[in-house]
């Protein structure tokens, strides 16, 4: 197997990133934290809605979803915007009315909601309507795009909206009668993120063997953070039409960076002067999950851009696995304890190394590509950390820690090996397969 050393593009990718994300206004949110709801499920993703002052719902977080962009998380937008009152004589409805649903079971149709009893205008049917009800309206209309969203459950979402119309009008849940509906709609509706989808030892080195053959390794050159966003989604679109084989990529970057993922938002992510002030370049990848700060010196990050067929059968969890496995193999062969954690993270035995991020690409007619990158921590410098980003304590409940800088464990900490040294070891690990 052949690793180059070094690429030259035949095309300008030095200015801009190729991903382009409009976000929605956050002025307007209302007293704090009282319009904006944050939720976590053990194992699961992060997801933050927001009530704006407009009456409109904005979802964000450290999700993903596989293949269709915006589109799933505009929808759940709309859908639960509309089923936020609008006042005293206007209760809006979502996708048409919208009917106090039974929360003794799901309904048969996935994402089927019944119609016919709510109406705009209608003031009785907002105080008719339990919080109870409005979990399960929620929960049956984002459905079935939920399913697109990896790692987060439709009850989260669901119970997340809930909580953000009470808190936004100021009607807590002071009945008992209310809390134990609520109580009783969470425990039918919600099903537990669970990522035990594993593959074996044996799944994951044929999976290995049979892309071996066919792998270029490519150690770049420094880039840009603007110009490595670009070359992800330049090289995936190459791999997806035919015009490269399947590609493992070990970047360099050129200078510091803050880079957020596809659905988080920028100002309640980043401490944006900070990280101005400190040198850091802010970008946004074109794949889901966490913000990340990158030193270069401090920094491993690698991409795998394989066809799209070599993913069939397989599960988002599963392919999260496989695409590492070579990692996580080769830093065990470097004496590092590293396993795979949750769905998508890289951990030693005080927290993680790191995390991967995935997106689907597809166009009419072509082979269609997967794109794989992982941002490991070679060292840390917690001061950076907690200066440059915003850490919700809710994203770090499952993880036991009180502050993202004790959630990172670097590979310093368990390796002589300086970072060059770590990555040449895990390169030759891998071209010797």
């Amino acid at each position: 197997m052949q690793i180059t050393r070094e690429v030259r593009l035949n095309y300008d990718c030095s200015m801009q990133s190729s991903t382009k994300y409009e976000e929605q206004p956050v002025e307007g949110e209302r007293h704090g934290n009282g319009g904006m709801v944050e939720a976590k499920m053990p194992g699961g993703k992060f997801v933050r809605l927001a009530l704006d002052g407009n009456g409109q719902i904005h979802m964000d977080g450290d999700f993903f979803i596989e293949d269709r962009g915006n589109e799933p998380v505009r929808n759940i937008e709309r859908l639960l915007s509309a089923l936020v009152p609008r006042g005293v004589e206007d209760t809006a409805t979502a996708a048409g009315s919208v009917k106090t649903v039974s929360m003794g079971s799901r309904p048969r149709e996935s994402g089927s909601i019944e119609t016919g009893s709510m109406k705009t205008g209608s003031k009785e049917t907002m105080e008719d309507m339990t919080p109870a009800a409005m979990f399960g309206a929620a929960a049956s209309a984002i459905d079935a795009d939920m399913r697109a969203i990896s790692g987060v459950t439709t009850g989260l979402v669901a119970q997340s909206f809930v909580r953000l119309v009470y808190q936004y009008f100021g009607r807590l849940l002071e009945s008992a009668e209310e809390r134990a509906q609520l109580d009783r709609a969470y425990r039918s509706w919600v099903d537990e993120t669970e990522f035990d989808d594993t593959v074996s030892e044996s799944e994951a080195l044929d999976f290995w063997r049979n892309l071996a053959p066919q792998l270029r390794i490519v150690r770049d050159v420094p880039r840009s953070p603007q110009e490595q966003m670009q070359i992800e989604s330049a090289w995936s679109g190459e791999v997806a039409s035919g015009k490269r084989p399947p590609t493992l990529r070990v970047w360099d970057w050129a200078s510091r960076a803050v880079v957020l993922g596809k659905f988080q938002r920028e100002q309640r992510e980043v401490n944006e002067s900070a990280a101005r002030k400190l040198g850091f370049d802010i970008v946004r990848r074109e794949t889901g999950g966490g913000a990340m700060i990158v030193v270069p010196e401090d920094t491993i990050t690698v991409s795998l851009y394989m066809p799209l067929d070599l993913t069939d059968g397989k599960s988002v969890a599963q392919m999260f696995q496989l695409c590492d496995y070579w990692l996580v193999e080769a830093l065990r062969n470097a004496g590092i304890p590293a396993r795979f954690a949750g769905l998508n993270d890289i951990a030693g035995p005080n927290g993680k190394f790191g995390g991967s991020a995935q997106r689907i690409y597809k166009k009419s007619g072509a082979r269609g590509c997967l794109l794989h990158h992982t941002t490991l921590a070679y060292d840390m410098r917690p001061e950076l950390l907690a200066t440059v980003l915003n850490t919700s304590p809710v994203k770090l409940s499952d993880k036991g820690v009180a502050s993202a800088k004790k959630r990172v464990d670097p590979l310093r900490n368990y390796t002589d090996l300086s970072r060059t040294e770590l990555v040449d070891v895990s390169v030759d690990w891998v071209a010797g397969m």
